[in-house]
């Protein structure tokens, strides 16, 4: 192939791979189907595997095309490996190898596959995403999916149902299970928030501040503790980073207008008085139903009782 066609080839190779990158993190954050079982998680994992493939197929002909081999190290290049050759062996060792390897019906996590496609679309991306503009597109798609998620949330909380039967329920959002939301939410706040801090463009500050409050208030209302500890984490590092710079009049005003925001949602949530005036009386429910401060969440074991339910299973002479 002639020099002229493999830049073009390449060039075309790299334009790929960005788009499969984008269209990976809209549908970890927005994709769902309601033609399965289960609406959310097996499509989501299935279109990130199918998008992974392509991405892959696309490196490696670029790869032979120009008959060297690319790849980017990074820090987290070996944790990563280690992780798989572990969660590899585990599986094997299991007594249900299959459900190990490929995960159980309706819940692919933490199956091998699963880690394997996030791991490979890491070292896909890693390699052949380098610019900065390219990571501000991820990550801002990476916000505005999670923000529209966190705009459906909040609608689904107050009764606003989309117009779907299978969404007629206070704790529907496009990521399935609210925990998992919550989480999302706690990752990406500290993201809008750096940006409110330290971007120069007045327009970004303003959406960042906007999109910050609503995946805050959303989190509020979800209301899981491992989220708070999370977002809490992410921001004290974010804190520590930004130490060294000075804070520009208008970065303090917007973080000013978060902690206003952040305290007022946080007494509309977590003060009983305040909060039946307010959110209770802004619920929408069918007539015979009371109205409820907690998002509905799906049912998990307490700590003790994952500890006391594994120990009972293990056979006393291993312990």
């Amino acid at each position: 192939m002639k020099k002229g066609m493999r830049e073009n080839f390449a060039k075309l190779a790299h334009n790929l791979i960005f788009s499969v990158a984008i269209l990976a993190t809209l549908a970890s954050t927005l994709f769902f189907l309601p033609l399965t079982s289960e609406f959310f998680e097996f499509n989501k994992f299935t279109a990130v595997l199918v998008l992974t493939l392509a991405a892959t197929l696309v490196w490696a002909t670029r790869m032979v095309v120009d008959k060297r081999f690319s790849f980017t190290r990074t820090p987290l290049d070996v944790p990563i490996l280690i992780l798989l050759i572990v969660t590899f062996i585990a599986s094997l060792s299991s007594i249900d190898q299959f459900t190990s390897l490929v995960g159980s019906h309706g819940r692919i996590w933490p199956g091998f596959l699963p880690m394997l496609t996030v791991a490979g679309f890491y070292f896909v991306a890693t390699s052949n995403l380098k610019a900065k503009k390219q990571v501000e597109i991820i990550l801002w798609t990476l916000v505005a999916g999670t923000s529209i998620a966190s705009v459906i949330s909040i609608l689904s909380y107050f009764g606003a149902y989309l117009p779907f039967d299978f969404a007629q329920i206070r704790s529907f959002n496009t990521l399935g299970i609210v925990n998992r939301l919550a989480l999302l939410q706690a990752f990406v706040i500290p993201i809008t928030v750096a940006w409110t801090v330290f971007s120069t463009n007045k327009n970004i500050r303003v959406v960042s501040v906007v999109l910050t409050l609503v995946l805050f208030f959303s989190m509020i209302l979800i209301n899981f503790f491992p989220a708070y500890l999370a977002a809490a984490a992410g921001l004290a590092f974010l804190a520590l980073g930004g130490m060294k710079h000075k804070l520009a009049k208008s970065a303090q005003g917007a973080l000013a207008v978060l902690a206003v925001f952040g305290v007022l949602f946080l007494v509309m949530r977590f003060i009983p008085q305040v909060a039946k005036g307010t959110l209770l009386t802004w619920i929408n429910v069918p007539e015979g139903q009371e109205a409820q401060l907690d998002t509905p969440k799906e049912l998990r074991l307490s700590t003790s009782a994952s500890w006391n339910i594994a120990t009972q299973a293990i056979p006393p002479r291993i312990l």
